[in-house]
C-alpha cells in the first residue's frame, strides 16, 4: 500500500489542479477574449490601489482631528499632500487600463481599431473610442478595416447620421475634450514627478519653461476632486459601452425598439452633467470638515456606547451581588 499523502503534499496538489483548470479555461478562449481578461485585472487590480490609498489619505485627515499641536498638523498635511500625488498619478494609470479594457469588450472594436487607438495617448485613446463607437452605432456603413477609426468632421458631416444624434456625439466629444483631456494633462505632470513645479514648452521659442498656471492646478488635485473624476470616467466608459457592444436595435430586452444607448442615454447623459457640476462645485475644505466631524461624532458615540455597556454591565454585578447576599 501507498503511504498517505502529508497535507502539505495536497494542498500542493489541489494548487497544481487549480492552475491546470485555469490554464484549460484560458486555452478554450481566443486571444482577443484572453487579453480581455488581462486588461480587465489589471484595471481592477489599479482599482483596489487606488481605495486603498484613498483609505489612507482619508485617514490622516480624520488624524488631524485629533491632534493639537500645529506644527504635527503641519506635517501631517505635507504627507496628505504626498499621498495625493501618488493617487492622482494611479488615477491616470487607471484611466489608461479602463479605456483598453473597454477596446477589449466584446463586440466592441475590430483588431485594427484596436492597434491603431492603442497607438494614441490616453487622452485621445478615449476622443477615438467614442468617435469609432459613434460611427459603428449611427453611420449604416460596412466597417473598413483599412479606415479602422474615423473624425468628428466625419460624423459631423454624413447627411444619414440625425441632428439629434449629432447633437447627442457633439456634447459627449466636447465634455471628454474640455473636461477630461485637462484633467488627463494635470496628472501627467504628476505622473513625470512634477508634483511642486510643472513646465511645458513655449510655442513660441521651444524652450521647456515653468508653467506657474498648470502647477496650481496640478496643486489643487485632493481626494475629492480625484474621486469625482474617477467617477465620471466610469460614466463615460459606460456610454461608449452602450454604444460599441449594443449595434442593432431588435435584441435589448426592456426595450426592442431601442438600443441600451438610445434608451439610457438621457438619464446617463444627465448624470455626466450633474457630475461634472459636483466636480465643478467641489469644496474640499468642506469635504475635510465633515469628514473630520463625522469622526469626531463617531467617537463619541462609541464612548458613550462603551459607558452604557459598562453601566448595564455593573448593575448586572450589583444585582448578583445582592441576590446572592439576601439569599
Amino acid at each position: 500500500m501507498g503511504s498517505i499523502p502529508s497535507v502539505k503534499r495536497l494542498k500542493q496538489i489541489s494548487f497544481h489542479a487549480g492552475l491546470a483548470k485555469i490554464q484549460l479555461k484560458y486555452m478554450s478562449l481566443s486571444i482577443k477574449q484572453q487579453d480581455f481578461i488581462k486588461r480587465k485585472e489589471n484595471a481592477l487590480a489599479v482599482e483596489r490601489a487606488i481605495k486603498l490609498t484613498e483609505t489612507e489619505v482619508k485617514e490622516l485627515i480624520k488624524k488631524q482631528g485629533f491632534i493639537p499641536d500645529l506644527a504635527e498638523k503641519e506635517n501631517i498635511e505635507q504627507i496628505i499632500d504626498l499621498k495625493t500625488n501618488i493617487l492622482s498619478g494611479l488615477i491616470i494609470i487607471w484611466s489608461e487600463s479602463l479605456i483598453k479594457w473597454l477596446l477589449y469588450e466584446h463586440g466592441a472594436f475590430e483588431n485594427e481599431q484596436i492597434n491603431s487607438l492603442l497607438d494614441r495617448i490616453n487622452a485621445e485613446q478615449w476622443i477615438g473610442a467614442i468617435t469609432c463607437a459613434f460611427w459603428k452605432a449611427f453611420s449604416n456603413q460596412p466597417y473598413n478595416p483599412n479606415s479602422p477609426t474615423q473624425r468628428k468632421r466625419n460624423i459631423i458631416n454624413l447627411s444619414v447620421i440625425s441632428i439629434k444624434d449629432k447633437e447627442r456625439f457633439i456634447k459627449l466629444y466636447d465634455l471628454i475634450e474640455e473636461k477630461l483631456i485637462p484633467s488627463i494633462v494635470i496628472r501627467n505632470k504628476i505622473q513625470h514627478g512634477e508634483w511642486k513645479y510643472s513646465y511645458k514648452k513655449n510655442d513660441a521659442n521651444y524652450n521647456i519653461e515653468f508653467d506657474p498656471f498648470i502647477s496650481q492646478n496640478v496643486r489643487k488635485e485632493n481626494v475629492l476632486t480625484l474621486k469625482l473624476k474617477r467617477k465620471q470616467l466610469k460614466a463615460i466608459y459606460q456610454i461608449i459601452y452602450d454604444l460599441a457592444v449594443f449595434k442593432n436595435s431588435g435584441n435589448f430586452k426592456i426595450d426592442n425598439t431601442k438600443t441600451p444607448f438610445l434608451f439610457y442615454f438621457n438619464k446617463r447623459y444627465k448624470q455626466i452633467l450633474a457630475n461634472q457640476v459636483e466636480l465643478d462645485q467641489a469644496d474640499y475644505n468642506i469635504y475635510k470638515s465633515k469628514l473630520i466631524e463625522s469622526t469626531i461624532r463617531g467617537e463619541h458615540w462609541k464612548k458613550k456606547n462603551r459607558f452604557h455597556k459598562y453601566l448595564k454591565k455593573l448593575k448586572r454585578k450589583l444585582k448578583t451581588t445582592s441576590n446572592t447576599i439576601y439569599n
